[in-house]
């Protein structure tokens, strides 16, 4: 996995715990184990970031409901009510944090 997606991917997982703007840079990198030039090399800033981790969380739900909302054997009613029945899931499993 390359720096940046570790950046994301260690950004998104404190975010979603802390919040946006409890989390530092500082913490993302160490969660990550990146310098922080490596920071600055893919973001010019916490709100540039933050619009990079919108894209990539975005990302992210996309492909995971995809599979969902694409299966032609379900009703499409019943893959609404499938993609809110994990989405429940999803919350239970994190105990409702950043959710």
């Amino acid at each position: 996995m390359d720096a940046r997606t570790r950046i994301l991917k260690a950004g998104a997982r404190i975010v979603n715990q802390k919040g946006f703007n409890d989390t530092g840079i500082q913490e993302i990198l160490k969660a990550a184990d990146v310098p922080k030039g490596s920071f600055y090399h893919y973001f010019k800033s916490k709100h540039d970031f933050g619009l990079h981790l919108i894209g990539y969380i975005a990302q992210k739900l996309k492909v995971m409901r995809a599979g969902i909302l694409d299966d032609d054997s379900l009703r499409p009613l019943d893959r609404i009510r499938l993609g809110f029945k994990q989405q429940a899931e999803q919350f239970e499993k994190a105990r409702f944090k950043g959710g």
